[in-house]
C-alpha cells in the first residue's frame, strides 16, 4: 500500500509539473513508448534513429549516494519513440542517444521503488542537450527507501540553452526566497547560474538560494507547486536583484491543501 501511495503521489506531482510547464519554455505535452528492456551496465550508449533534419544528442546522468536500484524512463515527442526504459540501474550511471531534428520536447524520470535504498539518501538526475546541462532534479529517499526523480518537459522549440547575455549583466546577485506557514511538500523549479533548471522538493520553510549571473544566465525564474498542506496556509516568495526585491507575492492553499506559485516570475537579461 505504501508503494502504491508513492506511485499515486508521483503521478499527481507529474501532472502538476506538466500543467505548470505549459509556458514559453515548456509548452508541449510529451508522449511515450515504453517496453521492458534488459538491464545494462553502468554506462550505456543508445544508437540514434534516422530521420529528416539534423540530429541532436540527449544524455542523462544519475549521481548521489542513493544505494538502491532505479528504473529510468525517457520521454519524447512527434512520433519519435525514445529508447526503452533501463531497469535496475545503480548510481553512478549515464546514457545518451540521438533525437531527430524535428523533435520539439524531451524529458524523463527515474524511480527507485524497490525498497532497497535507505532513508535520507539523495539521488540526482541530470538531462543534457548536446553536452549542455538543461535540468537537474534532486530528491531525498523517504522513510521506506523510495525515491522518485521526475524531470520537467523541456521544449526544444523554445530552446534557450545557447542564449548569452551582455557583459553588463554578468555578476549580478540573484536571490530566491520562499517562506510562510505552508506545512506540505513543495516542488520548486528555478533557474541557476549556468542557465539550466533545478527541480527540488522541500519539506520545510523558509528556503533561500543565491547565485551570481554568468554569460549563460539569460533568464532567472522560479515557480512552485505544493501538496499535502492545509487550507488557507500561505507562502510568501520573492526574487531579488543585487539585494533589491524586484518581484514578490503571497499565495494561499486551496481547499484540498494544494498551493501554486504561478505564473512563474522571472527576469530576462537581454
Amino acid at each position: 500500500m505504501k508503494k502504491i501511495n508513492v506511485l499515486l503521489q508521483m503521478a499527481f506531482i507529474g501532472f502538476l509539473l506538466v500543467s505548470v510547464s505549459c509556458s514559453v519554455e515548456s509548452e508541449p505535452t510529451l508522449t511515450e513508448s515504453l517496453q521492458n528492456p534488459t538491464p545494462t551496465p553502468e554506462t550505456t550508449v543508445v544508437g540514434g534513429s534516422e530521420s529528416q533534419g539534423i540530429q541532436r544528442s540527449v544524455s542523462y546522468k544519475l549521481s548521489g549516494n542513493f544505494s538502491g536500484k532505479l528504473d529510468v524512463t525517457f520521454l519524447s515527442s512527434d512520433g519519435f519513440a525514445p529508447p526503452d526504459p533501463f531497469l535496475g540501474m545503480e548510481i553512478p550511471w549515464e546514457t545518451e542517444y540521438d533525437i531527430p531534428g524535428q523533435t520539439y520536447a524531451i524529458g524523463g524520470y527515474a524511480n527507485g521503488l524497490y525498497g532497497d535504498g535507505n532513508p535520507e539518501e539523495t539521488a540526482s538526475l541530470q538531462m543534457f542537450l548536446d553536452d549542455r546541462l538543461l535540468e537537474t532534479v534532486i530528491r531525498t529517499a523517504d522513510e521506506d527507501g523510495f525515491v522518485t526523480l521526475p524531470l520537467e518537459s523541456y521544449s526544444l522549440e523554445y530552446d534557450t540553452s545557447e542564449k548569452t547575455i551582455s557583459d553588463s549583466n554578468i555578476g549580478k546577485q540573484i536571490t530566491y526566497k520562499v517562506d510562510g506557514d505552508f506545512s506540505g511538500k513543495i516542488i520548486l523549479v528555478y533557474k541557476i547560474a549556468d542557465g539550466s533548471r533545478e527541480n527540488i522538493e522541500i519539506n520545510a520553510l523558509p528556503w533561500e538560494y543565491t547565485f551570481e549571473t554568468t554569460v549563460n544566465s539569460a533568464r532567472v525564474s522560479i515557480y512552485g507547486l505544493g501538496t499535502q498542506g492545509m487550507k488557507n496556509e500561505k507562502i510568501q516568495y520573492s526574487l531579488s536583484l543585487n539585494g533589491t526585491v524586484v518581484d514578490s507575492g503571497n499565495v494561499e492553499a486551496y481547499e484540498d491543501g494544494s498551493i501554486s506559485l504561478t505564473p512563474e516570475f522571472f527576469i530576462d537579461f537581454d
